[in-house]
C-alpha cells in the first residue's frame, strides 16, 4: 500500500505528461498546418509605401543593384512577417475595413510594428485605387496561376522565414488578431 501511495503521483505524471493531450487553443485565427511556403510566389510590385513602414529604412541601405529592391517574389519581404490581404484590385467596402483593420492592428503592436508589413496582394489584372487610410500598404499584383495557396478575402499572416502560417476571416475580431499577433511577435526571434 506504502509503496502504490508512493508511485501513484509519479505515473499520474507520466500519464499526463505523455498520454494526455490538451484540446484547448489560444489563437482566435486559423492555424494552418501544414505551413506553406509562399517566398517564391512571384509579385509584380504595384504601390509602395512612402511611410508607415519598417522595410523602408532597411532598403536604403541595400546596394542600388539589389535586385530584391523590385519585390519581385514575396520572398523578399523576407525577415519581416506579413498580414497579407488578398482580393481584386476593386476594393469593396469589406476591403477597405479589412485593410484598415490591419493598419490598427499593425499600429497597436507598439515599437515592434516596424517587424511587421502589410501587404495588398492584388489578384486580377486592375489597377488598385489607394487611399489615404492605406498608407503604409504595400501592393502587388501576384500571377492568377500562383493564388491556389491564398483564400480571397481573408488577412493571411506569413512569417519572417516566408511560410503561410495563419489566416484570419472576413471580419475578424481586431483584438483577437493583435493578441495572436502579439503572441508571435513575442514568441519569435527570427523577424
Amino acid at each position: 500500500m506504502v509503496i502504490a501511495v508512493c508511485l501513484a503521483p509519479v505515473a499520474l505524471s507520466y500519464f499526463m505528461y505523455y498520454g494526455v493531450r490538451p484540446e484547448g487553443r489560444t489563437n482566435h485565427g486559423e492555424l494552418l498546418s501544414p505551413q506553406k511556403a509562399v517566398s517564391d510566389v512571384k509579385t509584380e510590385l504595384l504601390a509602395k509605401p512612402d511611410q508607415e513602414s519598417g522595410l523602408l529604412d532597411v532598403i536604403k541601405t541595400w546596394p542600388k543593384n539589389d535586385t530584391r529592391q523590385s519585390f519581385s517574389k514575396l520572398g523578399d519581404f523576407r525577415g519581416r512577417w506579413l498580414m497579407v490581404w488578398v482580393g481584386p484590385a476593386a476594393c469593396d467596402a469589406d476591403c477597405r475595413e479589412q485593410l484598415w483593420q490591419m493598419r490598427q492592428v499593425r499600429l497597436t503592436t507598439g515599437r515592434e510594428r516596424d517587424r511587421v508589413e502589410r501587404l495588398w496582394l492584388v489578384t486580377d489584372g486592375g489597377q488598385p485605387i489607394l487611399r489615404d487610410e492605406e498608407q503604409g500598404l504595400w501592393v502587388v499584383r501576384m500571377p492568377p496561376d500562383q493564388s491556389g495557396t491564398w483564400l480571397a478575402n481573408q488577412v493571411h499572416l506569413v512569417d519572417p522565414l516566408g511560410n503561410l502560417m495563419m489566416r484570419f476571416p472576413l471580419k475578424a475580431d481586431p483584438q483577437g488578431m493583435k493578441k495572436d499577433l502579439m503572441k508571435l511577435l513575442k514568441a519569435s526571434r527570427i523577424g
